[in-house]
């Protein structure tokens, strides 16, 4: 009987009129706002509004622990202010994504910095991505439009999209940028294969195919884009996305002489990230059944 209302449970919360987006914010004016754009927005999501850091952790703990441990079913997005009372924003982000019924919540970071620390540090924690409150009332509005149509509509169809897009192979020797950046593309529906150096990355694409190589320049193996080099001596004409947090104009002139498609600066906006990363594979995966054919 228990499993039985439990399963019930469990179709009721799939139900789109029952998911929730979690807002935690403080200042009265920005929560106001954000409710009312997700209103005029026509969002159905019911909106939860937590107000400082402890009631948010008090209610995440709810969803594991109390009453509530199916609730996190039906949280559709998590909208976090950085700076919180009580406990403060990243706090919070490393205790929800510490919690393994809620690491696939996305979770967007809204913040009046910019600086490159700050988005460090949003990344580093497992956010999704990061909105940087603007002064002017209709930038607000317009941005979290944009972040509305983003996460609750034009994400929601890549999530229902069950079959896998693509492999890709992830090479950096940070750690953090690995792990963030594979779960990222795990969650839009990319099988990821990760490596620390250049030899690992050749053995990896001896035993697998894949479909688009993200790989850092100051990588052990790979510093004057020797592997890269490489590559394209072999005749493996995968496409490559260059990462760097040191960007230079050496590296950049190098980059062009390969099949690089995109060199993007640490830290790169994940939207248009996402959509290299997509277009990439399509157009690779595209030439790949075109030979097929031919060879057919």
């Amino acid at each position: 009987m228990l499993l039985l209302e439990q399963y019930a449970r469990f179709m009721d919360m799939s139900n789109e009129t029952n998911k929730k987006v979690i807002l935690i914010e403080d200042d009265a004016d920005h929560a106001e706002l954000i409710v009312d754009v997700f209103q005029d927005e026509e969002v159905k999501n019911e909106i939860v509004l937590l107000r400082d850091g402890q009631e948010a952790v008090n209610f995440f703990q709810d969803t594991i622990i109390g009453e509530d441990h199916l609730l996190s079913l039906q949280i559709d997005l998590v909208l976090l202010d950085i700076n919180l009372p009580k406990v403060p924003g990243l706090k919070v982000l490393k205790f929800i994504r510490n919690l393994p019924e809620l690491s696939l919540i996305p979770i967007v970071v809204l913040t009046t910095s910019s600086d490159s620390q700050t988005i460090e540090d949003v990344y580093k924690y497992g956010a999704n991505g990061y909105v940087t409150k603007p002064i002017s009332y209709d930038d607000f509005v317009g941005k979290m439009k944009m972040l509305k149509e983003y996460w609750l509509n034009t994400k929601k169809l890549l999530s229902q999209k069950k079959a896998k897009k693509g492999m890709v192979l992830i090479a950096d020797d940070d750690e953090v940028f690995l792990r963030v950046i594979s779960s990222l593309l795990r969650r839009e529906g990319y099988e990821c294969v990760c490596a620390t150096d250049a030899k690992t990355v050749l053995e990896n694409m001896k035993s697998c195919r894949y479909d688009l190589l993200v790989s850092d320049i100051n990588m052990p193996g790979n510093e004057e884009l020797e592997m890269i080099k490489y590559l394209q001596e072999v005749g493996d004409a995968i496409p490559v996305i260059l990462v760097t947090g040191n960007p230079s104009l050496h590296s950049s002139i190098q980059s062009i002489q390969y099949p690089v498609l995109a060199y993007m600066f640490k830290p790169f906006d994940i939207d248009k990230f996402l959509s290299q990363v997509e277009i990439s594979v399509e157009r690779y995966r595209g030439r790949v059944e075109k030979i097929k054919r031919k060879e057919a």
